[in-house]
């Protein structure tokens, strides 16, 4: 991207899931959201046990958002 004249790049992390608003009432889009979560967490522990404290930096959305400026 940078040889191609964009400069100030940035990428944002773009989740289709979000927490329920009401997660005390069992549902299964509560269940679907804590297992979402549970394995969000051992991709971080994965990835911190891979290459070190930098693993906690990594974006682990499957989809990215990109912002970018051309000069």
């Amino acid at each position: 991207m940078l040889n191609q004249g964009f400069s100030s790049i940035k990428y944002y992390p773009y989740e289709f899931m979000t927490a329920p608003r009401l997660p005390f009432i069992p549902r299964y889009v509560v269940a679907k959201w804590l297992a979402h979560r549970m394995f969000r967490a051992l991709r971080r522990l994965e990835a911190v046990l891979e290459i070190g404290a930098e693993g906690k930096k990594i974006q682990l959305s499957l989809n990215l958002l990109l912002a970018c400026e051309k000069q």
